[in-house]
This record gives structure tokens, C-alpha cells and sequence, in this order.
């Protein structure tokens, strides 16, 4: 089975470390992957040392007919049993090609809010969209089906690599707070850092590191990066290593799929303050592998905090008990081999 994954954005966000965990599950279970995605995407180069073939792409506009000819060439030449893609834009491209040819397209949608209701959207997920691939029940229950008709959903969860982690320094000073993602409103990090802000200010043994770059990142530089133990470490590649010196990783949006960020901190063995909006409730179980709060509330999140920080034994349980949930139930090559037989269920012979 040979794999074709387009992607036309333009920052690094969840489904690009999703194409790359993937990818790289699939190379090891002998399934080929083709990417194809701007040239001066940094998904491009990881995904070739990951075992893919990649293909540089200019997208242009929508329906754009050079574009078309270039896809036109890239599916002859790899003849994919499946295309997956992301935003229209990509469907755009390769989708009238692909019904051409008789390959089946696969829309990866990592939010339900990512469809716009029009005349056009409705069309090309009824004409060119074969099915939808979603990392949570949430999403899929929120799809509008007046967009997608009957197009049929399947879920699978995101996976994560998990660490080989087996022991915990509950006697930690400082405690280290994380925030891994884009720097934007929806993440609700100014809340975040207000409350390590706030505990800094009472004399807590804290400090926090924000992993992530983003619209708001100047901004908050421009608010926090005086606070002394609090640091901007910008965009990382690879943070695993950045998690694994932390303690507690929070995240603190108001609306997600299934994030990515909470898989790597379940990974990594932090323990994990959170929001509980749409997917996230799939992945943990508040009290026992998190401690959930509402969005946005300062006095909240600073509280789960400060109980964390003050007591070990409890950051410790939950830490294990997520760490021991990503095995269990995320483990990235898990997750491949459910995505590959979805795959197969609907590729091209």
C-alpha cells in the first residue's frame, strides 16, 4: 500500500507532527508514504529522513491548472492507493485529479469547525471526498452533515512515540511548567502565564517554559519575558527532550480536536492541568490523570497549580496514570496500524 499526503499549510501545527508520526510508523511496517508540500516546508526534510518520498509543491490558487498538471504527473508517477488531505486548498488540487483517476480521497479534518457552510465546500465533499478521517468522537458528532451529506467519518484517535520513562522526581525544586503549542488566542496561554505569574509573585518553587511560536508571541513576550523564571524558548522542532525536564504540562484552549499537546505531555510523564472542551475528555479522566479547569480562569488554573507544586505525591500519581493511559490506548504504532487498515478498506487496489 502506497500512501499519497498533501498538505498546503503554511506553519507547523497538529496534523503536520500527526503526517510525521505517521509517516514514520508506517515506513517501519513496510507501508511507502509520498508527501507532497511547499518547498521550503520544514515538513518536507523530516519527512524524507522518516523513510517518505517527498515531492516540493507549489499550490497557487484554488483549482490552480498548473498545479493540476503537477499533481496530475505526481499521481501517475506514484500511483497512491489513497490521498489524505488537510485544507481545501489541497483538495482543490488533488481532488479532481484523483476521481480522474479512480483514487480515493481521504480529508483528514483535525476540527469540526474547519468546514465552511457554502455552495462550494458542500460540492467538493460530495463529489471528491471519498471519507473523513477525524481524532476524536467529539469532532465527528459536531461535523455538519448539511456540508459532508453522507459522507462516511471514521475516527482514530492521534497517536504519540511514548517514553521509556519509569521513575519520577517528586522532590523536584523548582517544579517546571510547560506550554507546547502555537502562540495563539484560542490556546489561552496569557491565562496560563498569569497564574505561574501569580505563584512566582507568592514565593512558589515554579518556573515555566513556553514551547511555541505564534501569532501572540510578541505580545506576551512583551508582558511576561521579564518575569523572572519565566522563558520563551520559541518554535522546537523536537521538544520531547525541553518536556522531559518539566514537571507539569498545561494547556488551557477553548476549543480542540484531540491535541497533540496533551498526547506529548502524556508521553513525556508530566502531570497535566487542562480544559475540558471537545476531544480532550477522550484522553483523560479529571482526578485521575489530570486535573481539568474551566478556560480562561485565572484563579483556577493557578490553583490546580499551586496543589500540584505543593504536593508531589499527588503530581506524581497523575503523571504515571497518564504516561501509563499513552501506552495503553496511544501508542503511535497502534494507532498506524488502525489508520493503515482504514486505508486499505478504501484504496485503490
Amino acid at each position: 500500500m502506497k500512501i499519497l499526503f498533501a498538505n498546503a499549510t503554511r506553519t507547523w501545527g497538529g496534523v503536520k507532527t500527526w503526517t510525521l508520526n505517521l509517516v514514520r510508523a508506517f515506513a517501519e511496517s513496510g507501508i511507502s508514504s509520498i508527501v507532497c508540500c511547499r518547498r521550503t516546508d520544514p515538513l518536507l526534510a523530516r519527512c524524507a529522513e522518516a523513510g517518505a518520498l517527498v515531492e516540493p509543491f507549489t499550490f497557487g490558487m484554488d483549482y490552480n491548472p498548473l498545479a493540476m498538471i503537477r499533481a496530475y504527473r505526481i499521481l501517475k508517477k506514484h500511483r497512491p492507493s489513497c490521498i489524505v488531505t488537510n485544507i481545501s486548498k489541497e483538495l482543490r488540487i488533488f481532488g479532481p485529479i484523483a476521481r480522474a483517476l479512480g483514487i480515493p480521497v481521504v480529508a483528514r479534518l483535525g476540527l469540526s469547525t474547519d468546514l465552511r457552510n457554502n455552495t462550494r465546500t458542500r460540492l467538493e465533499y460530495r463529489n471528491l471526498v471519498r471519507a473523513i478521517l477525524v481524532p476524536s468522537h467529539a469532532i465527528a458528532r459536531d461535523l455538519p452533515r448539511e456540508i459532508i451529506g453522507a459522507t462516511p467519518i471514521q475516527v482514530v484517535h492521534n497517536g504519540v512515540v511514548v517514553s521509556n520513562r519509569t521513575s519520577w522526581d517528586s522532590d523536584a525544586r523548582p517544579v517546571r511548567t510547560v506550554f507546547l503549542g502555537k502562540l495563539i488566542e484560542r490556546k489561552g496561554i496569557a491565562a496560563i502565564l498569569e497564574a505561574v505569574s501569580i505563584l512566582i509573585r507568592e514565593g512558589e518553587p515554579v518556573e515555566a517554559e513556553i514551547i511555541g511560536d505564534g501569532a501572540q508571541a510578541d505580545e506576551l513576550h512583551k508582558r511576561y519575558g521579564a518575569v523572572s523564571g519565566i522563558t520563551f524558548s520559541g518554535y522546537c522542532p523536537m521538544p520531547r527532550p525541553n518536556l522531559l525536564q518539566a514537571h507539569i504540562g498545561v494547556c488551557n484552549s477553548s476549543h480542540e480536536g484531540f491535541p497533540n499537546t496533551l498526547l506529548e505531555y502524556m508521553a513525556a510523564g508530566l502531570a497535566i492541568v487542562t480544559t475540558e472542551v471537545d476531544g480532550i475528555s477522550e484522553m483523560l479522566v479529571n482526578g485521575r490523570e489530570a486535573l481539568f479547569v474551566s478556560c480562561n480562569n485565572v484563579p483556577a488554573i493557578t490553583e490546580a497549580l499551586r496543589n500540584l507544586v505543593r504536593n508531589p505525591a499527588l503530581r506524581t500519581t497523575l503523571a504515571q496514570a497518564a504516561h501509563a493511559r499513552a501506552i495503553r490506548e496511544f501508542s503511535i504504532n497502534g494507532q498506524a496500524a488502525k489508520i493503515a487498515s482504514f486505508f486499505r478498506s478504501i484504496a485503490k487496489p
